[in-house]
């Protein structure tokens, strides 16, 4: 590489005062090969000067005493301290060496220890003082002062104090050698440095034509350059594990899903000279949480933690009949099957199983079956950030009752093909009705040998129903949403008789919407039951898609019930609901006129 002007060494001086900055000036003259600006700062001062110029690509800092010292720790540039010579010191003490005064050398340890060696050498009566940071000056000048010492040997840090206490003050200063002995050392660690610094600007060069971030370590496994902004938690303790691996491979591809993004990770080895280098080459793209793809959603630990602790499913307390059970499955490396009506708390008691399972610590992915669409659909079986290509996490696939039949043949045949189940933690869940589920539920289950939960709807536990909207005021008015709030005996059991075809999910927005336009925090039956009758039209309309049967009534009632059902879907027609029923149309009337 040939070298050109802009590959002189650059050296930042840091003078402690003005003549030293000069020197260093008339020094550097001598010196073709370096770029030198020289400043005056001392102590703090010079600090804040060499903060303010690190911008400037400096190579190495030049600089003296507690100065060098306080810059070495503050600053990431490498720092050259100009020596202070025994013949710097000689000059400053001969000055003296006839005066009749008490004298005293004060200083830190690069002063005071040639100072000791050359007044023992001459039999000086001058007394010695080390001092080891600036702040015990003041303490050691006042004992001084009261110890009758009236001139003071030092360096231009202790100075100006000294003046201030009275003292006569003889300055140490460092001579045009040991400057040129600085700057000599200075060009020489900066070349020794070159060749090292010229390498690394190579691979950097190589590698920042990679797309996305950079991870690179050294062969004795320390990070040597690093560009990674997000995730770094998570994903540098994976890398530093995968060393050793990724050297007998050679190449490794890693993928990881963080926190709503896929990570896409390629590992090499990139060999320099005799040097090897493992490299990390990071996409980071978002997933589904973005709505990019809409019914695909990304969770971590604590997000379902927060959702499951605020979810009225938990707040019902529905999950106690089934924990014992869900408790024994926990450890099996069998899919999880959660069956169960629209809003019965498949997706509460899923959130609960993860939050207790091994596999807790990993994402928690939620493929919604009812929000996909085509263009979703495709990227899950066909894509390569599709979450059912990757392992390890815990994944459940919910509402599959929505799927139609061709999607879900192409489905189940998918998640066989690539032995999903193995390679993660998979929870199904579904309503076990309609057709789509009835034609596909019974290879679901033998084929994945699913564990099965089922959950049980609202209507089953109607006893419990003020109990939970109790609970549910108290909530509410914990978290200050609302006042006291209460709800007439005649309305709570209008509640309690109603069929609940949503289940919790229901019964939750209800009660909101209740709360919501109540009157002197009372609910009054006349709410409850304009709010109901209007739910249950809206039911009878069909457009909730669930037909529900309350099988605690009278035998006759279900089949009023029925008969009733029947007769709505075939518009009234008498002799088409007979036949669909397989009754006559006199015994289709008699359960009519019976049951009035």
């Amino acid at each position: 590489m040939k070298q050109q002007a802009e590959e002189k060494i650059r050296i930042l001086a840091i003078a402690p005062y003005e003549g030293m900055r000069e020197s260093i000036i008339r020094e550097a003259v001598n010196f073709p090969d370096i770029q030198l600006d020289a400043l005056t700062g001392n102590l703090e001062e010079g600090v804040r000067l060499a903060q303010e110029n690190f911008h400037s690509n400096y190579d190495i800092i030049i600089s003296r005493g507690g100065t060098a010292s306080l810059l070495k720790e503050r600053v990431d540039l490498p720092v050259k301290e100009v020596p202070i010579s025994l013949f710097d010191v000689l000059q400053a003490i001969q000055i003296c060496e006839h005066q009749f005064q008490k004298t005293a050398v004060v200083g830190y340890r690069s002063i005071t220890e040639s100072a000791s060696q050359l007044i023992e050498l001459l039999n000086l009566d001058i007394e010695v003082f080390t001092i080891f940071a600036s702040s015990e000056l003041e303490a050691v000048l006042k004992q001084l002062k009261n110890d009758g010492f009236q001139t003071v040997i030092c360096d231009v840090i202790s100075a100006s104090l000294a003046r201030e206490e009275g003292f006569d003050t003889l300055l140490i200063t460092s001579g045009s050698e040991s400057i040129r002995r600085a700057l000599e050392e200075a060009i020489e660690e900066m070349r020794e440095r070159r060749a090292l610094r010229d390498e690394n600007a190579f691979l950097r060069e190589i590698l920042s034509e990679q797309n996305g971030d950079l991870v690179i370590f050294r062969e004795d496994n320390s990070l040597y350059f690093s560009s990674l902004q997000h995730a770094k938690q998570q994903l540098m303790p994976l890398f530093t594990s995968l060393l050793d691996e990724i050297r007998n491979q050679k190449t490794s591809r890693i993928i990881r899903t963080i926190e709503g993004y896929i990570y896409t990770i390629n590992a090499s080895l990139a060999i320099y000279g005799e040097r090897e280098f493992v490299t990390y080459a990071i996409n980071r793209n978002r997933t589904g949480s973005s709505n990019r793809y809409s019914g695909i959603f990304f969770y971590t630990r604590k997000e379902i933690e927060t959702m499951y602790r605020d979810s009225f499913f938990q707040l019902s307390g529905e999950i106690n009949p089934i924990r014992t059970s869900l408790e024994r499955m926990i450890n099996s490396q069998k899919p999880l099957l959660i069956m169960g009506e629209y809003g019965s708390g498949r997706t509460g008691t899923a959130q609960y199983y993860y939050l207790n399972c091994p596999a807790s610590k990993q994402p928690f992915i939620e493929i919604d079956c009812e929000m996909l669409n085509d263009r979703e659909r495709e990227f899950l079986l066909n894509h390569t950030r599709s979450p059912l290509f990757l392992t390890g996490n815990v994944v459940h696939i919910k509402n599959m009752e929505h799927n139609s039949d061709s999607f879900m043949k192409e489905l189940l045949s998918f998640l066989v093909h690539v032995d999903f189940c193995r390679h993660n933690t998979v929870i199904f869940s579904c309503s076990p009705s309609g057709e789509v589920m009835q034609k596909h539920l019974l290879y679901l289950k033998n084929k994945f040998q699913c564990l099965e939960v089922a959950m049980e709807p609202l209507r089953y536990h109607a006893e419990r129903i003020p109990l939970i909207i109790n609970l549910y005021f108290s909530q509410q008015n914990a978290l200050g949403k609302i006042g006291y709030m209460r709800m007439e005996n005649s309305a709570l059991d209008a509640m309690q008789n109603f069929l609940w075809p949503g289940n919790y999910i229901q019964l939750e927005r209800i009660l909101s919407q209740l709360v919501s336009t109540a009157k002197e925090h009372l609910i009054r039956l006349n709410d409850v039951l304009s709010l109901l009758q209007y739910e249950e039209t809206f039911s009878d309309n069909g457009t909730t898609g669930h037909d529900m049967l309350n099988l605690k009534q009278p035998l006759y009632l279900i089949e009023r019930e029925i008969v009733n059902k029947v007769l709505k879907e075939c518009d009234n027609n008498q002799t088409a609901a007979a036949k669909r029923l397989g009754i006559s149309r006199t015994t289709l009337w008699r359960i009519l006129k019976e049951t009035e």
